[in-house]
């Protein structure tokens, strides 16, 4: 069982990436945090295999929030994703 771990302050793109990956047998979503700091609290409580990290959040940005969750010992691996908001 792969347990992943989602952050992104966006509701409706946590609960959708949970949906979809639930759906595998073999992925459990363990968690899906708004922030950087629920995230850490997250980590320690769950130890994910993966993150999904969100890169633009506001407050601390997934970059800065995947050297503080590395920093913190976990040996998830980080798969980084975002969305942008452009006419072309």
């Amino acid at each position: 069982m792969i347990k992943v771990m989602i952050v992104d302050d966006q509701e409706l793109i946590r609960e959708s990436l949970k949906v979809v990956l639930n759906v595998s047998p073999d992925i459990k979503v363990v968690d899906a945090a708004a922030n950087v700091a629920e995230a850490l609290k997250s980590a320690v409580k769950y130890r994910p295999d993966v993150v999904l990290m969100d890169i633009r959040m506001p407050g601390m940005d997934g970059v800065e929030g995947t050297k503080l969750l590395k920093e913190c010992g976990t040996q998830a691996k980080f798969i980084v994703l975002t969305t942008f908001e452009a006419a072309e």
